[in-house]
């Protein structure tokens, strides 16, 4: 099944908004699909990679590919382990960000069909964002940007980690329709030195 979100779209139209030439995408933590797919569908002449760690979400993911976006090829990989230096010129994501105090007030249709691993993500749902942060620069050219769907109340934090890492230009975050800041871009910066490896 593909039923993407509203704020999947957004997710998608400020991925290709901000990195307009990027030409080697890695769609992390992929789920179904959905942002692969719509990401092919959008750049045709774009290398597409879709990576999740679950197998699983790799074998959804797999249907909706053969059916809509066949190009896409398919990883198992946990988060970005697996790419080499320099991979990519965007890695899209939307990774688990729900602070495990707050799964009980999801909605029913989330909380008890949505496998947990895609969820839940520590005490205050920035543990998979925090790993995102310390080794997308590595993975990205200079220019590069990581482009992930956060949780409500995550902006702030998400600016005061960058703020401190000399690999990162100060993120963009976008508001969903209901006024809540839902996507970060984060670029890295041009200069050429290993910037992501100083404190």
């Amino acid at each position: 099944m593909l039923i993407p979100r509203p704020e999947t779209e957004l997710l998608v139209e400020t991925a290709l908004r901000l990195a307009p030439d990027a030409r080697r995408i890695l769609d992390c933590a992929t789920g179904s699909g959905a942002v692969a797919i719509a990401v092919a569908r959008e750049r045709r002449e774009a290398l597409v990679v879709a990576s999740d760690v679950s197998p699983d979400a790799l074998a959804v993911a797999r249907a909706n590919v053969a059916r809509h976006a066949p190009d896409v090829a398919l990883v198992r990989a946990d988060l970005l382990s697996a790419w080499c230096d320099g991979a990519f010129d965007l890695v899209v994501t939307n990774p688990p960000y729900v602070a495990e105090p707050d799964l009980a007030g999801l909605m029913p249709e989330v909380r008890d069909f949505e496998p947990r691993l895609a969820l839940a993500a520590g005490p205050d749902g920035l543990d998979v964002l925090r790993v995102l942060l310390e080794t997308a620069a590595r993975v990205l050219r200079p220019g590069g940007w990581l482009v992930s769907e956060i949780g409500m109340g995550q902006g702030d934090a998400l600016r005061a980690r960058t703020a401190r890492r000399a690999a990162w230009e100060p993120p963009v975050v976008l508001r969903d329709g209901a006024g809540i800041e839902r996507i970060a871009g984060i670029r890295r910066t041009t200069q050429e030195e290993r910037a992501w490896t100083r404190s």
